[in-house]
């Protein structure tokens, strides 16, 4: 069910297939959020879940997001630490710019060795769901949450090193 074919062009079958889906309920109150395995989908501004509609790009988007986060936590310790990792890079974010939003833009115009420790949890769900969208949805630079892609004119490979980089990290 749900968009688990496009999320299989990112991530292992098997990853996939340990994932939970819920629409709503109490942990989904404010935002989307993942427990582990587990997403808890919030409702969009008009009250609606946009996973039950299995076409629509917001929705396939927001699983690769969440699935990558369910990735980065795919054991006990790593799943507390994203955890707290992500919550901490949105309450510095909402401390120094007024917004958690400011969390989830990142550079890809560093060296090689910055890049494996610079991004937090955030920025890593970001820069998959950007790469997917670009690559699988012909989507436009302007809208990602890149905020120097436009210095690169090979941001595309760039991001898929970048989101290959990350997916081995938690291997």
């Amino acid at each position: 069910p749900y968009q688990k074919d496009s999320l299989k062009k990112i991530f292992p079958s098997d990853h996939i297939e340990s994932i939970k889906f819920y629409e709503g309920g109490l942990l989904s109150i404010g935002s989307t959020r993942v427990i582990c395995k587990s997403v808890y989908i919030h409702p969009n501004k008009w009250g609606k879940y946009i996973i039950n509609n299995p076409d629509s790009e917001d929705a396939i988007l927001l699983m690769i997001h969440e699935t990558t986060h369910t990735y980065q936590g795919k054991r006990i310790e790593s799943c507390i630490k994203m955890s707290l990792s992500s919550l901490y890079a949105q309450f510095i974010a909402f401390l120094t710019k007024g917004s958690r939003s400011y969390a989830y833009y990142y550079p890809i115009n560093l060296s090689s060795d910055i890049k494996k420790h610079y991004y937090n949890p955030e920025q890593e769900a970001s820069i998959i769901e950007d790469y997917f969208y670009l690559k699988f949805f012909d989507g436009n630079l302007s809208t990602t949450n890149c905020y120097d892609c436009f210095e690169n004119k090979y941001f595309l490979d760039n991001l898929e090193d970048i989101y290959l980089d990350i997916l081995n990290k938690y291997e």
